[in-house]
């Protein structure tokens, strides 16, 4: 939603958020921006990419998603949602 949304999607889907939490949840767009850089580059450590081709691929469609899902989990825990 951030790199390829516009930006009347990203506010569609901040209203979304915020309103299936009961308000208990909001769409930080500042505070991704502000990490935008590092999280792009801990991406390449692993998708490494030119032209929107991964080079040297070596990951399987499942072991994608894993590490995708491990980089969100790191993401979401450096929030301390607690």
């Amino acid at each position: 939603m951030y790199d390829q949304g516009t930006e009347k999607e990203r506010i569609l889907y901040s209203q979304d958020v915020e309103k299936r939490s009961g308000g208990k949840i909001t769409a930080n767009w500042a505070g991704l921006e502000a990490l935008a850089d590092d999280l792009k580059e801990e991406y390449r450590k692993y998708f490494p990419t030119r032209r929107g081709l991964i080079i040297g691929y070596k990951y399987d469609i499942i072991e994608q998603g894993e590490i995708i899902s491990k980089l969100n989990k790191e993401y979401l825990k450096s929030l301390n949602l607690d």
